[in-house]
């Protein structure tokens, strides 16, 4: 199971990467987490035509090596929002753009971006141009995707490719986008990056918001697939409040669990959380954590930024509040079947164990390092984990934090 965050919202921005040194890394680890959803836009590997910048394939080789120093997996997210920088969002290059959709001058920041999607004409124009490869832009890049892999296929932290970030239809046709557009640009992507990394999973996400409800994509011709659905709270999202009511939550979370049954792949959650200034804030982060750990499933929060700097005044950086709340134990590997885990002030895990021949491990952040053990198993003290060596039958696990 994998859980952590995505990094991140300042990549969305030249310089494209916040982490200058190895250490700035420790925090992650200190976390529990395992996983990184690795923020790469576009244009910050082909910031012109046909220009593959080896610098910063280098520097995502280099940031990737470091996470797996610290045990922590990376998925490499091809990240978008309204398409492109040039139109208030992030991820293409301007010069896929047709030129009079480019502005004279950049877009402010809006914190209410995601409107665009509907109210933006270039917006529209620009993502249609995509999906039907005007002018050979989306060949361009699933070549770019062949040059991220071939750098990346060696760095064994990498373990797969998100290939985009909440597909949008445009002025394509709603009811069919994900069928005739999103599937068929997963299979290129996908072609591409297994030609230099064959092991790389896919990590794949339908309509934005509309998977929800449900979703028609169909992957299982290339198997490898981890379901990624996004989950926000529209209205603490409208609102900047909670109101407790975990009905969207509940539907949604329905919906993921019955489309990744249909297709027959795992699913966690590529993005969740919620601005910083938002009231329930605690509470809401919660809610998120203890409906991960009752699916027994992984995700990755919106968004770890260590910098200063915030993308589109979006203001959804974690903050110390936010962190406290995300840094707690969760079973990164069970051996046998899961059966039930929960957080209220107490964690507590139970499973169906297969035997001693493979241990079950759970993490242990920092915050919890002194908490109190009752495990039904004998069990072991590692850097940040306990690793449980349990018989065939039912198992259990208790973890009381210090006082």
């Amino acid at each position: 199971m994998l859980r952590g965050a995505n990094l991140s919202g300042r990549h969305k921005m030249p310089p494209f990467l916040v982490f200058e040194r190895e250490q700035e890394l420790d925090p992650w680890a200190a976390m529990g987490w395992n996983v990184m959803r690795l923020v790469i836009p576009w244009e910050s590997i082909e910031p012109e035509r046909g220009r593959i910048d080896r610098d910063q394939l280098d520097r995502l080789a280099t940031l990737a090596r470091w996470a797996g120093q610290r045990g922590i997996h990376v998925i490499a997210d091809f990240h978008q929002d309204l398409y492109a920088r040039a139109l208030g969002g992030s991820g293409a290059p301007a010069w896929t753009l047709l030129p009079e959709d480019v502005p004279t001058t950049p877009p402010d920041p809006d914190r209410w971006w995601f409107l665009k999607y509907a109210t933006s004409e270039a917006v529209r124009r620009s993502l249609a141009r995509f999906w039907t490869n005007a002018d050979g832009i989306q060949d361009r890049f699933i070549a770019c995707v062949s040059a991220l892999a071939e750098r990346l296929a060696h760095e064994p932290a990498v373990i797969g490719l998100a290939p985009w970030n909440e597909p949008f239809p445009g002025d394509r046709d709603f009811d069919t986008f994900e069928i005739n557009d999103v599937a068929p640009l997963h299979r290129k992507a996908m072609a591409a990056a297994r030609e230099k990394a064959p092991h790389w999973l896919a990590f794949v996400e339908g309509t934005v918001l509309a998977s929800e409800v449900g979703t028609a994509l169909d992957l299982s011709d290339i198997g490898g697939v981890v379901y990624n659905p996004h989950f926000y709270d529209k209205i603490a999202m409208t609102t900047q409040s909670w109101s407790g009511d975990l009905g969207e939550m509940n539907k949604a979370f329905k919906a993921f669990v019955r489309d990744a049954e249909r297709m027959g792949t795992p699913w966690m959650l590529g993005e969740y959380g919620c601005a910083r200034d938002t009231s329930g804030k605690v509470e809401l982060l919660k809610a998120h954590q203890n409906a991960l750990l009752a699916h027994g499933i992984g995700g990755t929060v919106w968004n770890y930024d260590p910098s200063a700097l915030d993308w589109n005044d979006e203001r959804m950086g974690l903050d110390e509040a936010s962190l406290a709340v995300l840094a707690h134990p969760y079973p990164t590997a069970i051996h046998g079947q899961f059966r039930a885990a929960s957080l209220d002030g107490v964690f507590t895990l139970d499973w169906m164990s297969d035997g001693v021949a493979q241990p079950t491990d759970v993490a242990l952040p920092d915050l919890w390092k002194d908490a109190a053990i009752e495990s039904s198993a004998p069990y072991t003290l590692a850097e940040r984990r306990i690793r449980m060596s349990a018989p065939a039958g039912p198992a259990s696990l208790r973890l009381t934090p210090a006082v």
